[in-house]
């Protein structure tokens, strides 16, 4: 008693008879009953799941919540004791050398090579290396 399992990959359609699933003729609705049913669904005190057709009074909307910079909470300059998510939007070739000089520093985590970055920064700045 071997059955064969059909191989859904196999190029038999001039075989396989689909004929069977052929949609079914839609029936026609029944107006009348569904009036009646809806009559006696109000009568009872159902409420429906539809949208009424007439709107209901309109709740006013809560403003969205705007976006608010961090200068506007924290005085510029005095972010202590807590830690604070920078997202940057850079060119690959400036990740890429980020990327390499945090490896060549000993895989440091990135707000280390931030930090030694900004330090570099501020001692030229300090010393009249200032471009502006």
């Amino acid at each position: 008693m071997t059955k064969s399992i059909h191989d859904p990959f196999a190029d038999d359609s001039d075989s396989l008879d689909l004929s069977a699933f052929a949609a079914p003729e839609p029936k026609p609705a029944d107006r009348t009953a569904a009036e009646a049913a809806r009559k006696a669904g109000d009568a009872a005190g159902f409420t429906s799941k539809r949208k009424p057709s007439v709107p209901t009074s309109a709740k006013p909307r809560e403003p969205k919540a705007t976006k608010v910079r961090l200068s506007d909470i924290v005085p510029k300059a005095e972010i202590t004791g807590r830690k604070s998510q920078l997202n940057l939007l850079a060119p690959a070739e400036l990740i890429l050398r980020f990327k390499t000089l945090q490896r060549e520093l000993g895989h440091l985590s990135q707000w280390q090579t931030l930090e030694m970055a900004v330090d570099a920064l501020e001692a030229q700045r300090s010393r009249g290396g200032d471009n502006d």
